[in-house]
Order: C-alpha cells, then sequence, then structure tokens
C-alpha cells in the first residue's frame, strides 16, 4: 500500500496516486482519519443501484455525477467514466467499475479530485470547491462556479511565486490556533486555453487529467516556492465572478448572509439526506463566515488582465493582515 495525506485525510491506496507525495513513515498519519482506497483493475466489481438521490449535470443537461444509496455505503457514479463504492463510514472507498475505457489515471482523478472530497465532507470536514494560493500575507481561497477562472487566477499567483495550496478542494478545521486549510497538493487544473495563456508553448508538456478531456494537470508553475505541506491558517475568501466588459478587477465586501449563502452552495457534500451532517455543515459554515472575511471579486474575462487580479487581491490580503 501507498500512504499519502492530502485534505486532512491519511490515505492508503492500492496504487500511486502521482500527484502526492509518498510518506516514508506511518506516524505521519496519526491524528488524521483513515481511508483506503481499493482502485486496481483485479478488485474492479460491479454494483447496481435503483434509488439515485442526487444528480448533477453539465451545462448541456448531461449527468456527470449521480450518488446513491446501495448496501454497505454508496455509490457514487460517473457515467461512462467509473463508478465508486464509499463505506457507510466513510472508511473505504473501491473503484467498483472502469466501464470500458481502461485509464487508471481517469480513475485515479476521479477518486483524487472528485470522491475524496465527499469522503472529507462524510467524515465530518468542512470541504468548499475552492482553490486557494499561499500569499506574503497568508492563505486565500477562491470560489465560484465552474468557468469563472478560479484555477487559472491561481495559476497566475503561481507564476508570481505565490503557491497553490489546493485546486477545486478546500478543506477547512478548526485547530487551536483558529480556523486553518488542510494542504491539498501541487498544481492546477487547467482547460487548453487557459494553459496556453499561463504557459505558451509548454502547455502541451503537461498531461491530460484524465482521457477524456484536454483538461490538463499543471503541477510545476513558476518559479514558486516550495509546496506548504502542514495546515495553513485561512484569512480570506473571495467569491470569483466574471465581468464581460473587461472592466478593471474589482472587490466589494459581503455580508454574513450574503457569504453564508454563496460559501453553502460550494460545498461538497456526499449524503443530501442525512440532516445531521447537514447541520454539522450549517455550523462549520456559520463559524466560517464569522471569522474569515469573504469577499467578491470580480474579474475581466481576458487572461491579459490576470496580473491586475493578482495586484488587487495581494492589497487586499495586505489591510486584511494588518
Amino acid at each position: 500500500m501507498f500512504e499519502y495525506t492530502v485534505y486532512g485525510l491519511a490515505i492508503s491506496s492500492d496504487v500511486t496516486l502521482r500527484q502526492l507525495d509518498r510518506l516514508e513513515s506511518p506516524k505521519a498519519l496519526d491524528g488524521y482519519p483513515r481511508v483506503r482506497l481499493r482502485l486496481k483493475p483485479s478488485k474492479y466489481k460491479r454494483i447496481h443501484a435503483a434509488d439515485w438521490f442526487q444528480s448533477y449535470a453539465n451545462p448541456e443537461g448531461r449527468p456527470v455525477l449521480r450518488q446513491a444509496k446501495v448496501d454497505g455505503g454508496y455509490l457514487l457514479n460517473f457515467p461512462e467514466l467509473a463508478d465508486f463504492f464509499v463505506s457507510r463510514n466513510g472508511r473505504e472507498v473501491t473503484c467498483s467499475w472502469p466501464y470500458a475505457h481502461g485509464s487508471i489515471e481517469t480513475i485515479c482523478h476521479l477518486a483524487l479530485d472528485q470522491v475524496l472530497p465527499c469522503v472529507a465532507n462524510l467524515l465530518g470536514l468542512l470541504a468548499l470547491h475552492a482553490t486557494a494560493v499561499v500569499t506574503s500575507h497568508g492563505l486565500c481561497g477562491f470560489v465560484g462556479t465552474a468557468g469563472t477562472g478560479k484555477s487559472t487566477l491561481a495559476a497566475s499567483f503561481a507564476m508570481a511565486g505565490y503557491p497553490t495550496f489546493c485546486d477545486d478542494c478546500l478543506v477547512v478545521v478548526e485547530s487551536r490556533s483558529g480556523l486553518v486549510a488542510e494542504p491539498g497538493y501541487p498544481g492546477v487544473r487547467l482547460w487548453e486555453d487557459s494553459a496556453r495563456s499561463i504557459l505558451g508553448d509548454r502547455a502541451g508538456d503537461h498531461p491530460a487529467i484524465g482521457h477524456y478531456t484536454n483538461k490538463r494537470g499543471v503541477e510545476r508553475l513558476g518559479e514558486s516556492k516550495a509546496f506548504p505541506r502542514r495546515p495553513t491558517p485561512l484569512i480570506a475568501i473571495y467569491i470569483v465572478t466574471r465581468d464581460t466588459s473587461k472592466a478593471a478587477p474589482k472587490i466589494d465586501e459581503l455580508s454574513a448572509r450574503e457569504s453564508f449563502a454563496q460559501l453553502l452552495r460550494s460545498t461538497y457534500r456526499l449524503d443530501t439526506t442525512d440532516t445531521a451532517m447537514l447541520s454539522h455543515e450549517f455550523q462549520a459554515l456559520h463559524s466560517l463566515v464569522g471569522r474569515v472575511p469573504v469577499r467578491r471579486l470580480e474579474i475581466a474575462s481576458d487572461f491579459d488582465r490576470l496580473p491586475a487580479a493578482r495586484e488587487i487581491v495581494l492589497a487586499d490580503l495586505s489591510l486584511i493582515g494588518n
């Protein structure tokens, strides 16, 4: 087995997860909820479900994820890609069916970037659909709907020397020193046009995240500092929106009520029928918006405006840090 930590979880996997650094000492896993990943082709055994309690679709209306309760846990179905079984206690995750593509890279991507954030939620952690970067003023997160440019903005920060802390899953937990975020893994996932805007001709040096997409996993960006591998205090969250007018980027303060509503729409949830989990999530979000500033960041749909967006965020963080 290969041992890792990510999203505040201790992972034992039967395949290598190339995005993560393997741990040599079992002591590094102490204090984290332990999750076993079984992704090997020899272990596949299809599970069928009849009652899908949650379904997510892309903008064209095609289902991209369905969730169902099955004997002993949950089934997460990514149509035409893979099915995953998650035990009721969240401690076992198994790829139960890979469909016909045979791409272990796709299976590992789905497990790491889609399934484990839901498992973190099942295990009582607040998992936000957010990207985060480490700046000289502290850690900040970017939340927004798909296509608003969270990952592209984070890549711009990385190229300027500010490392990415996570891409798409930001886990926030309570510590003795306050609210901290648990590390994800280095790099971002960029669509082809974003990768070219950031990396130019080097965009092709980075592989697609799976067989079904041209989205690239970009893991080494610019001259950014070493990836932070310890929980880090979270000092601000920005709700990213797009401005089609190509105006200068703008930051507005949000009320606690609006901040709560925005973040509520941006959490990973495995079992939306679990009232105890929903109550715990509401309490965690209420604590978060009461202690961490949440702003709206409006940016233009223009790659040339990324440096200006980066600078306005850094200026705002300098005021928050003081």
